[in-house]
């Protein structure tokens, strides 16, 4: 799709939508807020890796950054699953203040992000022995937990989106 036909696009998408994005509010813009949330949900989501994991349970951060504080260990049980949540929440929030969707673009950018992590998530169950793909898996591993997660993640940030662009129309 070239340039000119995606600008159409998602203007039209923008003009047929039920959610409105006007840029003409005084700051914070919508866009903005969406921007922060998304940015505040992953520092959560990394918090959990570099506080409350062990050094050798991910591959993206440094072994110098893991901070595994041992009295954290104990809430492993709670906190494990929260960076699938954190992550499909923020990618959804970011899609959103880029994309500025109306409510039936927005359902399709949650369900786009819900079924990518989704794969990504089976890949950990189906994938037995280490392959190409496991440099872009990492070492995780798969837990029926983290689709739950995702499912909550998902439902967050529809709600999100659709409340901060009510109350910014």
């Amino acid at each position: 799709m070239a340039g000119g036909q995606l600008k159409e696009v998602v203007e039209r998408a923008h003009r047929e939508s039920n959610i409105s994005f006007d840029s003409t509010y005084s700051a914070p813009y919508p866009q903005t807020a969406l921007l922060v949330l998304a940015s505040v949900s992953l520092m959560l989501g990394l918090s959990v890796y570099v506080f409350g994991r062990e050094v050798d349970s991910t591959r993206f951060l440094p072994a110098v950054l893991h901070l595994g504080i041992p009295w954290l260990e104990q809430f492993r049980t709670f906190t494990a699953n929260l960076p699938s949540l954190f992550h499909v929440y923020a990618f959804i929030l970011y899609s959103a203040a880029i994309v500025h969707p109306g409510r039936r673009h927005l359902v399709l950018i949650c369900i786009a992000w819900f079924s990518l992590e989704l794969v990504f998530e089976l890949l950990q169950l189906f994938l037995f022995n280490p392959g190409p793909l496991s440099a872009v898996l990492g070492v995780g591993v798969y837990d029926p937990m983290d689709i739950f997660a995702l499912i909550l993640g998902t439902v967050a940030a529809y709600l999100s989106v659709s409340i901060i662009a009510r109350r910014r129309s």
